[in-house]
């Protein structure tokens, strides 16, 4: 078995000053570390991802938001339109729908507010064969108008289009009604609501 030869005295005693180097010098470095990181990790938490600037472009368009018409309107307001078909002896219209107009608006098709009413009005139209028998109709609008002792029956008359205007403020109907033999679209007074779903059947 061969003896481990151990190195000569001098050169044990420089490899023990060298490992005293090396135990002065990790403590050094792991201080050096210690008051680095600190600063290190304060300059990251301030870091902020710096995106491109958003520059609106001259040549977007402003988006106009349309009012958001609630249920509980849409209902009372299917409960006018068939109100007012009753009065003209028809219980059942068809393609009852509503637009909340100005009343500039309204005016390009035909809808004409009374004295003394609103800006705005939601315009009611709604189909039916419409028969006016006094004194439970309205006759301002026009239309069909019998005399009181008319027989004349609802089958006798052909599909024609009520208008009618309801107060936004107080849900309540305006007076004038008109009945017109021609279809009216709605669609360029803004958005139209369907009121069939809401109608009591």
């Amino acid at each position: 078995m061969r003896q481990r030869q151990l190195p000569p005295p001098e050169r044990r005693d420089r490899w023990k000053r060298d490992a005293g180097c090396v135990k002065r010098i990790v403590p050094l470095v792991a201080l050096v570390a210690s008051l680095a990181l600190p600063g290190c990790a304060s300059r990251q938490a301030t870091i902020r991802p710096v995106g491109p600037s958003k520059v609106a472009s001259a040549t977007s368009s402003v988006t106009t938001t349309t009012p958001v018409i609630p249920d509980s309107t849409l209902h009372r307001l299917a409960e006018i339109a068939q109100t007012a078909a009753l009065k003209w002896s028809e219980p059942a219209p068809s393609d009852v729908r509503v637009a909340l107009a100005s009343q500039s608006a309204a005016n390009t098709i035909g809808v004409n507010y009374g004295i003394g009413e609103g800006s705005q009005r939601f315009v009611i139209a709604l189909d039916g064969r419409f028969v006016c028998k006094p004194p439970s109709c309205a006759t301002s609008g026009g239309g069909p108008n019998p005399n009181p002792t008319s027989t004349t029956a609802s089958t006798q008359v052909p599909v024609m289009t009520m208008l009618l205007t309801v107060d936004p403020s107080t849900l309540s109907a305006d007076p004038s009604i008109a009945v017109r033999y021609a279809d009216v679209n709605l669609n360029s007074l803004g958005t139209v609501y369907d009121l069939d779903a809401y109608l009591a059947r």
